[in-house]
C-alpha cells in the first residue's frame, strides 16, 4: 500500500528506440533516471548502433535493459521489440531526443490516484530550440530557446510563456473519432497499461511514420485517452527529426496508416470516413503541393490518386488542385459543405 503521505506506488517501464543519436539518448535518459518517482524498468532499442551509443548507455546507465538490432529495422519494429521486454503494470513511450520533467510521473501518478479507472493518459509539452534549429514546427512555436539540459529546461520554463494551444488534446469521451480525425496523441508523455498490448492490432514493422498515431487510434478501441494536466516534457526541435526527412515519401505511409485505421478501428465502430474527408483533403493538398514545388509531378499525381481514396466529395477533391492561396479564399465556401453534409 502507499504510505499516507508519501507518493503513490506506480510500476511502470519506460521504452526508447534510438539511431545515431547517443547525446540525445544520454539526455533522455537522464530525464527518466532523475523522476522523484524512479522507473522500474528502462528498456532502451538500438535501431541499429552506428556511433557506439550501446557503450555509452552502459557506460552511464548500467542499469537500462539493451536491445540491439545488427541492422535498421525501423521505428516501428524496435518499438515494438522494447514492449516485449516490459514486465511492469504501465508502459511510457518517449523518443529519444525528447526530455521528460523529473517531476512527469509523480504527476501522472497522482493523476491516476484521482482516475483509477484510467488505462491510457498523456500531456502537454513544452517546445524548445536548439540553437540555429527552427522557431515553428508542425504549427507549434518553440517557448524556450538554446538549451538543451533538463535542469535548464526546468527553469526557464518556470518562466517561458505558453504560445501553444493544447485543448484539441482533450479528448476524453470521444476519443477514437478525435483521433481519427486528427492526430490527437503526443508520444514522448504517453502512458498505458500493458495489457492494452494484448488488444491491439500490430503495428506493421515497415510504417516509418504515423506508426505512433496509428497505435494511439488501436488504444482508443479498447479505452479513452485522459489529459494529464500541465507540461511534463520537452519537445526539442532539431534538424535531424523525422518530421523535416525528405529521404522517404512519407505520404505514403501516413495513407497506409489511414488505411489501416479505418479497416480495423474506424469502420468496425460504425464510424464514416465521409465525415473526416475534409481533413483528409488538407493534408493531401498539403503534400500535392510540396510534391508540384519541388518539382516532383509524377508524385503529385500518385499522392492526387491515393489521397482521393479518402475523399468522397468530388468539390472536395477539386480543392486539393487549388493552389494554396485559392484553396485558403475557398475555406468558409468548404466549411459550410461540410457542416451541410
Amino acid at each position: 500500500m502507499d504510505a499516507p503521505d508519501g507518493p503513490p506506488a506506480l510500476r511502470y517501464a519506460v521504452v526508447i528506440p534510438s539511431r545515431g543519436r547517443r547525446e540525445m539518448l544520454l539526455t533522455a535518459l537522464e530525464s527518466v533516471y532523475a523522476q522523484t518517482l524512479p522507473p522500474d524498468q528502462v528498456v532502451v532499442v538500438l535501431d541499429g548502433d552506428t556511433d557506439s551509443s550501446a557503450a555509452a548507455v552502459r557506460d552511464a546507465f548500467p542499469d537500462t535493459t539493451l536491445i540491439i538490432h545488427e541492422t535498421s529495422l525501423g521505428p516501428a519494429r524496435s518499438r515494438q521489440d522494447g514492449f516485449k521486454a516490459v514486465t511492469t503494470e504501465w508502459v511510457c513511450l518517449l523518443d529519444d531526443d525528447d526530455i521528460w520533467h523529473s517531476r512527469k510521473q509523480e504527476h501522472f501518478a497522482e493523476y491516476l490516484r484521482e482516475h483509477p479507472s484510467c488505462a491510457a493518459l498523456r500531456s502537454a509539452f513544452w517546445q524548445f530550440s536548439e540553437l540555429g534549429a527552427a522557431t515553428e514546427l508542425n504549427g507549434f512555436k518553440s517557448e524556450i530557446s538554446g538549451l538543451a539540459r533538463r535542469p535548464e529546461l526546468e527553469r526557464a520554463a518556470r518562466l517561458a510563456v505558453p504560445l501553444n494551444d493544447f485543448t484539441y488534446l482533450q479528448i476524453r469521451g470521444k476519443s477514437l473519432p478525435a483521433l481519427l480525425r486528427k492526430n490527437a496523441g503526443v508520444t514522448s508523455s504517453t502512458m498505458f497499461r500493458r495489457e492494452l498490448l494484448t488488444l491491439v492490432e500490430d503495428i506493421p514493422d515497415d510504417l516509418r511514420t504515423g506508426q505512433d498515431w496509428l497505435l494511439f487510434v488501436y488504444i482508443a478501441v479498447h479505452v479513452e485517452w485522459h489529459l494529464v494536466p500541465g507540461r511534463w516534457f520537452f519537445y526539442r526541435v532539431h534538424a535531424g527529426q523525422i518530421t523535416t526527412d525528405s529521404s522517404f515519401p512519407k505520404w505514403q505511409h501516413r495513407l497506409r496508416a489511414w488505411s489501416l485505421a479505418w479497416q480495423n478501428a474506424g469502420r468496425p465502430a460504425g464510424l464514416r470516413i465521409a465525415d473526416y474527408a475534409d481533413e483528409y483533403a488538407g493534408e493531401v493538398h498539403r503534400w500535392f503541393w510540396e510534391a508540384v514545388r519541388q518539382g516532383r509531378m509524377r508524385e503529385s499525381v500518385h499522392i492526387f490518386t491515393g489521397g482521393s481514396a479518402f475523399v468522397e466529395s468530388r468539390l472536395l477533391r477539386l480543392s486539393i488542385l487549388m493552389p494554396p492561396p485559392v484553396r485558403w479564399r475557398m475555406r468558409p465556401f468548404l466549411n459550410r459543405l461540410r457542416e451541410d453534409s
